[in-house]
């Protein structure tokens, strides 16, 4: 939401860099003061026939990796932000996602009751078949990018040749509902709110030098090893695998999420080339399935957790509400 004052001018800006599908490149002018709250706006694809956005990351599954650069040095950065803004989008309340989210990122999430005590799901988010400002998605940048939250203002002469850079993700069977249809990824435009007044900048300058605290979001992945089919209905395989996450070392570490997905991504569609289910996004239920996890040597979990309850318990007190 734009800032409304005669302090504050809100500037639109283009791509400087644009390779189709791929990339684009915004340069926030020098010497200027931004209010943290920048703003990718057209965020989407369009793809012929009549098809839907990924059920829960919406139009936000184009969006691959993010990064703030001042001066070639990242300031902040998320690397596969579609996965974790999906995990962002199932954690909200059912009220928002039905009534706000869905219109603003093209998710399909949210759920109602019918007259006759039915619970429906919200109607899927097309995708257009040509360009229509109107279908497509709007994200705020505070989501991927931690640091802008922590910061009272984002100052360009402190922080020189600030270049904002988003990679794309073009894959049909990710951003949308099926794989046998090309997309194509709009151009989204940057919106900034720049301060005009001297003295409003010097206030938030002050504040901005007592310095910054914030977390950075991190991203891990290890693979769990193939597991033959069994014998027979009645002669089943447990597997029992432990697995390491290196990119935490000597880090302090507030709350994770533990997403599974398969590593054969053909295993979403079905014959009909759609994606099944929420696709690459959501996280795989597995039959039987008890983990804990261990950190410098010891047990997190008194023991292991394999009732949906507890792990729905656990999920809350980390997160909060999850739809």
């Amino acid at each position: 939401m734009a800032l409304y004052s005669t302090s504050v001018r809100t500037r639109d800006l283009d791509p400087s860099s644009n390779i189709p599908n791929q990339k684009v490149e915004f340069r926030l002018p020098n010497d200027a003061s931004f209010y943290p709250n920048m703003r990718l706006a057209n965020v989407g694809v369009i793809q012929a026939g009549n098809h839907h956005y990924n059920r829960i990351g919406g139009a936000y599954a184009c969006i691959k990796h993010v990064r703030l650069l001042s001066n070639g040095q990242e300031l902040d950065g998320l690397r596969f932000a579609n996965r974790y803004l999906s995990w962002l989008n199932i954690n909200n309340s059912n009220e928002d996602n039905l009534n706000v989210n869905k219109i603003l990122n093209k998710n399909s999430l949210g759920y109602d009751v019918l007259p006759n005590h039915e619970i429906n799901s919200v109607r899927e988010q097309r995708v257009p078949a040509q360009r229509d400002e109107a279908l497509l998605s709007h994200l705020d940048l505070r989501k991927c990018l931690p640091l802008l939250s922590a910061m009272p203002v984002l100052d360009t002469s402190l922080f020189p040749n600030c270049v904002l850079q988003v990679e794309l993700e073009d894959d049909p069977e990710t951003v949308t509902t099926v794989n046998n249809q090309a997309t194509s990824v709009q151009s989204p435009v940057l919106l900034i709110d720049e301060i005009t007044s001297p003295e409003v900048q010097g206030s938030l300058k002050k504040e901005l030098m007592k310095g910054v605290v914030y977390s950075k979001v991190e991203h891990d992945v290890v693979r769990c090893p193939a597991q033959a089919n069994p014998a027979s209905t009645n002669a089943p395989n447990k597997q029992d695998v432990s697995l390491r996450y290196n990119a935490y070392d000597d880090k302090f570490i507030s709350r994770i999420v533990f997403m599974k997905t398969f590593a054969n991504k053909s295993l979403y569609i079905n014959t009909a080339n759609s994606v099944v289910g929420l696709g690459d996004f959501g996280s795989l239920a597995c039959h039987k399935e008890r983990w804990n996890l261990r950190l410098n040597g010891a047990l997190m979990f008194p023991s292991n957790l394999e009732n949906k309850s507890t792990r729905a318990q656990y999920l809350f007190d980390a997160f909060g509400k999850v739809n």
